[in-house]
């Protein structure tokens, strides 16, 4: 029974991560961690000023390999736990007008981290989510 949620709950963050658009051919539909182009890291005191930005492919990937989203359990926040960065998902999307091409980045979710915890809450679309993550994981949002 316990398989069967888990895969339930994987199929649910595939459509959610993936979902459908009915834009153009020439814009990139749907969206998964490894299509993030850029990572901004903000103080959820002050949603403003950019604290951190993660602009280069390789260390992307690598910040997305490092919060180990394999290993997510869905959860429920304990009332107690306080926000403390926000971590805005941007993905280029290439448009086409005319001749004339133009990349934008597009907000396509967001994760709260959460001070000294290891939970997050993902907002994807319309979707907010609460995860347990894994330690090393935590700990790796806690240091950027």
């Amino acid at each position: 029974m316990h398989n069967l949620f888990r895969l339930f709950v994987v199929c649910v963050l595939l459509m959610l991560l993936i979902g459908c658009s009915k834009q153009s051919e020439d814009v990139k539909q749907g969206f998964s961690f490894e299509e993030a182009s850029q990572i901004e890291m903000f103080s959820v005191d002050d949603a403003d000023t950019v604290l951190h930005i993660v602009e280069k492919q390789e260390d992307v990937n690598a910040f997305v390999d490092a919060l180990l989203i394999e290993k997510w359990e869905l959860a429920t926040l304990p009332e107690e736990v306080k926000p403390e960065h926000m971590y805005k998902l941007l993905e280029t999307r290439t448009t086409t007008f005319g001749k004339a091409k133009k990349d934008t980045l597009i907000e396509v979710g967001t994760i709260i981290s959460f001070q000294e915890s290891p939970y997050i809450e993902l907002n994807i679309k319309d979707f907010t989510l609460h995860f347990k993550i894994p330690q090393k994981a935590a700990n790796f949002l806690a240091e950027r």
